[in-house]
């Protein structure tokens, strides 16, 4: 067979040739050192850059409109993490609530939610709302007064004394209005003969800060009446419809027209006039009544229901088929009324016909007028037989009407007057519908059509309105008692025979409370004149909140994706970086450290966004420590028996970020007292939280369970959390009770008033709850202090210890009553100092948590008398959002490439330091094959004596935590030993694949403020540099680190500086622009320069890698006679290219030899020596005479 190298077995006959290169050295690969930064982010997303306005912006995903409406819109990258979602309008940042869209629908549901948030988020799905547009208030109503008005009307409001607007009198009819003020003022009035202005008379514009003054489609601005106010009642009265004929009310009758009656008059109808005929013309959809005007008649209108008495019930115009009419016409030519019908199925034969008009869409005024609702027909003409008090005009016609009770509750708009007694209406923003479906009319024992319009064989109706029940239409005195005319012809049913009660068929509601409002469609009010009228120039404000976008807005959002949490990834630029994981920031330690590490040389960074490390707490202050003047603090002394609401302190909702005020439950509650300045922690046992036997009860705060709890033995000195059963709006100990023996609700002089709450229109109702009260000396300006809820009682001469909110004065003052008794249950004297909570107990949803403690920790003199409540907790949002000591963080570091780690935690760092040099000295082992050296430094309180082992550091000096829990309360309070730890480097940190840097405090630039940051960032700027750095050999010993400056404070003695690098630590001195690295060294304290020098850890590290790359293309080979030689070949070739970079000055004794245990191993041995830095150079010096 053929000898070609490389060919084995038989090959057909040829040439063959190969060409190798001269061996006289390779290359080998080197490539960058690649620096992992890891750290907190927080992705920053413009969601809108400049708003549109006017509704155009937005997503339709999750609007329940179908349209963005400027308020609807979708994070790019979902889910979020659950409590991080920010949102800034206009750089102002939002207060929000996590909510979840529609499972049925997916989408936002339509009720909105609670004005108190400025937009919900569903974390799931990303989706946000914004709210909605609504009124503002303004010191407890929905709009302020000018003080210069010479008018003294109002914005109507509701039969009140304090001016509470109720019913929805004051709306926002577009909740996709933006925020603005609308001006109301007066333009124009009415003088009488002498000069005076005419009440009711003034006319109003109103203008929108940025809308300005709406006009109709014939661009007449939309102007509002000073009359409009005054046209409201009780006495209002809606159709029936549920069957048009049965249940409509009838607005016209051959009976009523006066049709062939002699002068007209209805009063003369007996019966069937022979003369009147109504007749079907040549089409099947006409119908022509003779003889009369339906048009200036004006009460049947397009919509209406005709029927004809002798037609088949179920006929096309029966009485169980009505015909709807689509037109009413006047032909004048021929004396006849031309009525269409939507539909073409009327019977051309009929003729003679008696016919009745019924409207299902009509309001009436007065309804206790009995038959003075209905019109006379004189010469075809309409009139009323008595005027309303407020009668309708044709300038009401587009007006919105409020009907505020029973079964036609609701808004309508005004589409047509017919009388100064009826309109008609349909559903405000909506033609096609008008009262709710099926509402039955008043008809008594007539259960139908035939029955309640029965007419005789004589063409009367049937019945005799004095003797039996029925429906009668008449012109008899007793049939028409309140017309005092018989001009006017009353369609009247009795209850029984008689002198029963009177009772139109036709209405489905009677004594309805009604109001009309001006609109011009963004918002409607009324305005009501006063005893002094208005005159121009006067103006009121209404404030319309809302967080639409309008033009120019920008709204961003910043939040943690749950798919960027430990997602590695590699970024060549800050921007990408940033788009990511956000920009620069005390909190966004991730994107501050990148930023330092390309700010010097990193040529990229692979970039690890963690989770906190522990979950994040809130900190609330539950009660202010008492001030200079004797204010606030607990005010029960030691010794005394201290009671349930004494213990009792509910938990703010945090007023900004996502929070709910909830501690976990399966987390720790901190407590601090505070007195005379100083906050310590105390450490009461806890007792399981959110006990179902310990939610606090709606009713008066009273609870059984909870005032057995804290005088339980079992529970001594325990705290617990506990639900507060109903909303919690807010608290305080600085409240004013104002009372007298003469005060009263109708006079405003039993009030409570605070500065630590912002009331509002919303509030009235909700009920203050007294914890403590105080009765004022004037002499030295501390008084006696009351706390049990009987002392409470008797002081304030209410029921009990709560106040219900009557109406607002202000945003700061509040009329109240007693709970339990009403409004005559009043206050009777004035306290200040008063210790109070507000909740809203209509809300058993939106339920807060209230902090409850055992009377034992006021026993024994752990809060005393004037003591402040401070606390921390993790709220239920923050709870799952964590990963301790950043295990899984680098878990997921494992599978990456890099060369050097650089954490940087908010919490818990010494822990997170020790867990990244842990897993750098695993990845450096044998088995895992990827060397890399871990970064870190000192935080902000660590001292120099710390480092040097000379003292030891609280933890809660330096920010890890807040105090430590003991073993036994006796022990944690007996002194403060446990919580403080070792901080000397040398104890701590003893590797070589650790770099520690020092000092402990920097200064940096962040987004334009100098602020000062941990030490340890300094490792981002030292990883960026020596990232950069291809030659691996060059130290890191005296290069200087940008992007920060240190203080003068951080110059240290050479003796401090001598001792530091003692102990492992890289030292850095400030140098203009940043600061100078004395000696580059890790922790390791083996006293091998080898172990010590960082530049020779990397090319250790260098070397390994790069034998291990060239020797890995043997792997899965055949050995043969000359593998040994090959692989030591290989070996001298590689050691060879390395003196050629300069990483290794010599090298010797390369061995290779096959196994001993597994003869498919092949192991290399060898030695060499690295290229060591120049740290030292001694200079001898021999004086004296040569």
């Amino acid at each position: 067979m053929a000898n070609i190298p490389g060919i084995s077995g038989y090959v057909q006959p040829g040439v063959f040739a190969r060409d190798r290169v001269i061996s006289r050295g390779v290359s080998i690969p080197g490539g960058l050192r690649i620096v992992c930064v890891m750290g907190e982010g927080l992705r920053e997303e413009t969601v809108v850059s400049s708003a549109l306005g006017s509704g155009k912006d937005g997503s339709i995903t999750y609007s329940p409109s179908g349209s963005g409406d400027g308020r609807f819109f979708n994070l790019s990258s979902v889910p979020v993490e659950s409590g991080r979602t920010e949102l800034r309008l206009n750089q102002s940042l939002l207060y929000g609530l996590e909510d979840t869209i529609d499972s049925t629908t997916g989408k936002w549901g339509t009720s909105g939610f609670d004005s108190k948030y400025d937009y919900r988020v569903d974390i799931s799905k990303g989706a946000i709302e914004l709210q909605k547009a609504s009124l503002a208030d303004l010191d407890g109503k929905l709009y302020s007064a000018s003080s210069g008005n010479v008018g003294n009307g109002v914005v109507a409001h509701q039969g009140t004394t304090w001016g509470v607007d109720s019913n929805n009198l004051i709306n926002v009819l577009d909740e996709n209005s933006v925020a603005e003020n609308w001006t109301v003022k007066c333009v124009g009035t009415v003088r009488d003969s002498e000069g005076n202005v005419v009440s009711g008379q003034s006319t109003f514009t109103v203008r929108g800060e940025l809308t300005g003054v709406i006009r109709d489609e014939n661009g007449v601005p939309y102007t509002w009446s000073s009359n409009t106010g005054s046209q409201t009642g009780a006495d209002g009265a809606i159709s029936g419809n549920k069957d048009p004929v049965a249940d409509g009310y009838l607005v016209a009758s051959n009976f009523m027209a006066g049709i062939g009656t002699s002068g007209g008059h209805l009063a003369n109808v007996t019966g069937k006039a022979t003369t009147a005929t109504s007749s079907i013309g040549t089409t099947t959809d006409t119908i022509y009544i003779a003889g009369f005007d339906l048009v200036q008649h004006g009460q049947a209108l397009a919509g209406d229901y005709i029927w004809f008495r002798t037609e088949t019930a179920t006929d096309y115009g029966g009485y169980s088929n009505p015909a709807k009419i689509k037109s009413i016409t006047y032909d004048s030519s021929n004396s006849r009324s031309v009525i269409t019908t939507e539909e073409g199925a009327l019977a051309e034969t009929l003729s003679g016909q008696d016919w009745f008009i019924h409207a299902t869409n009509l309001f009436i005024q007065g309804d206790n007028q009995g038959d003075e609702h209905h019109i006379a027909a004189s010469d075809d003409s309409t009139a009323v037989a008595n005027a309303p008090t407020n009668p309708f005009t044709s300038a009401d016609v587009g007006k919105t009407l409020i009907i505020s009770s029973g079964v036609g509750e609701g808004r309508y708009t005004i589409s047509a007057v017919t009388s100064s007694r009826r309109c008609r209406v349909h559903k405000y923003g909506d033609t096609t519908t008008f009262f709710p479906k099926g509402l039955e009319g008043f008809y008594n024992s007539q259960n139908t059509a035939t029955a309640r319009y029965n007419l005789n064989s004589a063409g009367a109706f049937s019945g005799n309105n004095a003797t039996s029940a029925g429906v009668y239409i008449g012109t008899s005195a007793a049939a028409s008692t309140s017309a005092g005319s018989a001009d006017y012809l009353g369609i009247q049913a009795f209850d029984s025979a008689a002198g029963g009660t009177i009772r139109e068929p036709g209405l489905a509601q009677v004594s309805a409370t009604y109001y009309l409002l001006d609109t011009n469609g963004v918002i409607e009010f009324a305005l009501k004149e006063g005893a002094t009228p208005f005159e121009v120039g006067d103006f009121f404000t209404i404030r319309v909140q809302s967080k639409v976008l309008r033009n120019g807005d920008e709204l961003e959002a910043r939040y943690i994706p749950t798919a960027d949490l430990n997602d590695p990834e590699f970024f060549t630029s800050t921007s990408d970086l940033f788009k990511k994981h956000g920009t620069p920031s005390v909190t966004n330690t991730l994107s501050l450290g990148a930023q330092m590490a390309f700010e010097n040389g990193a040529p990229g960074i692979l970039a690890l966004q963690c989770k906190p490390a522990i979950s994040r707490r809130t900190t609330e202050t539950l009660l202010e420590a008492v001030d200079s003047n004797g204010d606030g603090g607990y005010q029960v002394a030691v010794g005394s028996n201290a009671q349930r609401d004494d213990l009792y302190f509910p938990i703010p909702r945090p007023n900004s970020g996502l929070g709910v005020g909830k501690p976990d439950t399966d987390t720790e509650v901190n407590i601090f007292v505070v007195r005379s300045g100083v906050e310590t922690q105390i450490f009461p046992n806890k007792y399981g939280f959110y006990n179902t036997q310990l939610a606090s009860s709606i009713v008066n705060e009273t609870n059984t369970s909870q005032v057995n709890w804290i005088s339980d033995s079992d529970n001594a000195y325990s705290y617990t959390i506990v639900s507060t059963g109903v909303q919690v709006l807010g608290s305080g100990f600085k409240g004013v009770l104002t009372g007298s023996s003469t005060a009263s609700v109708a006079n405003k002089t039993s009030t409570f008033s605070t500065t630590e709450f912002d009331f509002d229109l919303a509030n009235v109702g909700d009920i203050i709850v007294l914890q403590s009260i105080e009765v004022e000396d004037t002499s030295d300006g501390e008084g006696t202090k009351y706390t049990t809820t009987s002392d409470i009682a008797t002081q304030t001469g209410i029921t009990g210890v709560e106040l219900t909110i009557q109406a607002i004065i202000d945003d700061n003052t509040v009329v109240v009553h007693g709970h339990a008794d009403g409004t005559s249950d009043v206050l009777t004297s004035s306290f200040v100092d008063v210790q109070w909570f507000l909740k809203n107990e209509a809300d058993t949803t939106n339920t807060g948590a209230a902090l409850l403690l055992h009377k034992d920790l006021v026993t024994s003199g752990t809060i005393k008398e004037g003591d402040g409540i401070r606390i921390s907790y993790i709220d239920q949002k923050d709870a799952d959002l964590f990963d301790t000591n950043w295990f899984n963080a680098f878990e997921k570091l494992e599978a990456q490439d890099c060369q050097i780690v650089v954490p940087l935690p908010t919490q818990n760092r010494s822990k997170i330091f020790r867990s990244a040099v842990t897993h750098c000295e695993q990845m450096s082992t044998i088995a895992n094959r990827k060397e890399r050296v871990a970064l870190i430094g000192a935080q902000q309180g660590v001292t120099v004596a710390a480092m040097l082992g000379e003292s030891e550091i609280a933890v809660e000096d330096i920010g890890i935590i807040e105090g430590i829990q003991g073993d036994t309360t006796a022990e944690i309070l007996a002194g403060n030993v446990e919580d403080l730890v070792n901080f000397k480097l040398s104890d701590n940190y003893t590797s070589n694949r650790c770099v520690y840097f020092y000092p402990d405090t920097i200064v940096r630039d962040i987004n334009g403020t100098n602020t000062s940051i941990d030490g340890f960032y300094m490792a981002a700027a030292a990883g960026g540099l020596l990232s950069g750095t291809q030659n691996v050999a060059i130290p890191l010993t005296r290069k200087v680190l940008t992007g920060f400056s240190l203080l003068r404070d951080k110059i240290f003695r050479q003796v401090r500086l001598n001792s530091l690098g003692n102990v492992g630590a890289t030292v850095v001195q400030p140098v203009s622009g940043g600061g100078r690295v004395l000696a580059g060294r890790t922790t390791s304290n083996t006293g091998y320069v080898e172990d010590e020098e960082i530049s020779v850890v990397f090319i250790r590290d260098r070397v390994k890698q790069v034998l291990r790359d060239s020797l890995d293309g043997y792997i899965g080979t055949v050995e043969n006679e000359n593998t040994q030689g090959i692989i030591g070949s290989r070996v001298i070739s590689i050691m060879s290219a390395l003196v050629s970079q300069g990483l290794v000055t010599n090298f010797e004794n390369i061995k290779v030899s096959r196994d001993k245990v597994d003869p498919r191993q092949w192991n290399v041995f060898l030695r060499f020596q690295p290229a060591f830095p120049i740290n030292y150079i001694f200079i001898d010096i021999e004086v004296g005479v040569l």
